[in-house]
Order: structure tokens, then sequence, then C-alpha cells
């Protein structure tokens, strides 16, 4: 016998929260040394694509392509899918330029609308 069924008391049921909407883009990324002697393309990779996939569920689709998926808010106050978006670009070029590289990423929306950022 339980210590609920003694009691004659079950708990209620809690509910989970409900999930942000998101959306699954592709982003093509490429990222480049300033100069020709340059050695940080391949950490500055590493670094992004460690970031992509601790924040965004990052899954590869070829060399230089991979498909994230971007929660957001819906909420006014909240971040848009826009805010989200910007604020991805802006990682990837703080990163980059971490490792004295360029980046250059093209994001489109995979379904739906058929945005690209």
């Amino acid at each position: 016998m339980t210590v609920y069924r003694a009691l004659g008391t079950f708990p209620a049921p809690t509910e989970l929260p409900d999930k942000p909407p998101s959306v699954t883009v592709t982003l093509h990324l490429t990222i480049e040394n300033f100069s020709k002697r340059g050695r940080g393309r391949k950490p500055a990779r590493e670094q992004i694509e460690a970031m992509l996939t601790r924040d965004y569920a990052m899954m590869p689709l070829g060399e230089c392509d991979y498909q994230l998926t971007i929660a957001y808010d819906t909420d006014p106050d909240g971040s848009s899918l826009d805010d989200e978006i910007n604020h991805l670009q802006t990682e990837l070029f703080n990163v980059a330029e971490s490792y004295r590289c360029s980046v250059e990423a093209d994001i489109r929306e995979v379904g739906g609308q058929q945005r690209s950022w």
C-alpha cells in the first residue's frame, strides 16, 4: 500500500510548460582567413559548430551546410524570430573575428514561408 492510498489523497498531475514555437532553417556557412597566412579557419569552424550543436540542435548536411532548429517567442515583449536570427549572425561574426577570419552566412527557412536572411 502506498502513502497516497493510505491517506486517500492523490497529488494533482503537473502540467508541462508549452514548448516555444520553433522553425527549421538551413545554414550555408563560409569561413575565410583575413590573410593568406592565417591559421584560424579550422578552430573557428570547430567553435562555431560546437555552439550550433549546443544552442540550435545542429545537424550537418554537408561540408558547409547545416540544419538548425531555432526557438523563438511570439510574445510581443519576447524575442522574435528575426531577433534570434540576428543574434545567431552576431555570434557567428564574433567567433570568426576572434580567430581573424571572415564569415558569410546564408540562412533559409525550410518549409513554411521560405524566408531567407
